[in-house]
């Protein structure tokens, strides 16, 4: 067992940081592990928030459209209509859209941040209130 630390020169919000991983992970470890049967894993905080980000990323249309599916179906049994539901659903997806924008205008581009006090910059995927 062996430990290498990598240090980048840039920050761990940057998206060269991310570049560098994703190098890493495609192109030298593969080379490195040709011959071999080496398991080499590539780790530390950036790695972890990119990964957990990635399977957040890739879940955000299944539970959308768990909820909206599961919203149609409540409101097909309580109103006995078809079109109330799906007047919702597209309501419902249009209220996630406008928030999610929302929250990319004020926290990454920075827009009102004056008014709330706060930074700007990147928002950590793992705890949305920070």
């Amino acid at each position: 067992m062996a430990l290498i630390s990598v240090v980048a020169k840039t920050s761990p919000q940057d998206l060269q940081t991310t570049d560098l991983i994703n190098t890493m992970r495609n192109d030298y470890i593969p080379q490195a592990t040709a011959t071999s049967h080496t398991q080499i894993f590539v780790g530390g905080q950036t790695a972890l928030g990119n990964d957990f980000s990635a399977i957040l990323d890739s879940k955000i249309p299944l539970f959308l459209g768990v909820i909206v599916i599961l919203g149609c179906l409540l409101l097909m049994v309580a109103f006995r209509s078809v079109l109330i539901p799906l007047t919702a659903a597209v309501m419902n997806l249009l209220a996630v859209g406008a928030s999610f924008g929302l929250v990319v205008a004020v926290f990454q581009w920075g827009w009102g941040v004056r008014l709330l006090d706060r930074g700007r910059g990147p928002l950590n995927p793992s705890c949305p209130s920070s």
